[in-house]
């Protein structure tokens, strides 16, 4: 797959439903995309849940990372459970995100030509 610019999430708000839920979606995620996915501003949500779904490839693992800060691009850091540990998928599901940040980006780790992932995060 040739390199066409950061991979950018689509987002939509939940039709059929009056929740006030928006989806934000990293389409086929695959191996040596890190560096091209573009985080994603989510303020002033209370209820995050990110999921993953796909072929997760050799050792692939998803993790989410987030940020505080208001500037752009932010320093992202690594974000935890209410039990202190590193969000990561390394088959398909889900996890709830714990800890608010500003700016959020899931980040690939591990997988090979196999892997092709889709990344979700459901936000309220």
């Amino acid at each position: 797959m040739a390199f066409d610019g950061p991979k950018r999430p689509a987002t939509t708000g939940v039709s059929g439903h009056d929740t006030g839920a928006r989806v934000w979606l990293w389409e086929a995620v695959t191996d040596g995309d890190d560096s091209s996915i573009s985080p994603v501003k989510i303020p002033y949500k209370d209820d995050l849940t990110i999921y993953a779904f796909g072929t997760f490839g050799a050792a692939a693992s998803i993790s989410l990372q987030g940020s505080p800060e208001i500037i752009d691009p932010p320093t992202l850091f690594a974000n935890l459970t209410a039990a202190n540990t590193t969000i990561a998928l390394a088959a398909a599901g889900c996890a709830l995100v714990d800890q608010n940040a500003i700016w959020y980006k899931p980040v690939l780790t591990g997988g090979d030509v196999s892997t092709d992932i889709d990344v979700y995060i459901v936000a309220k």
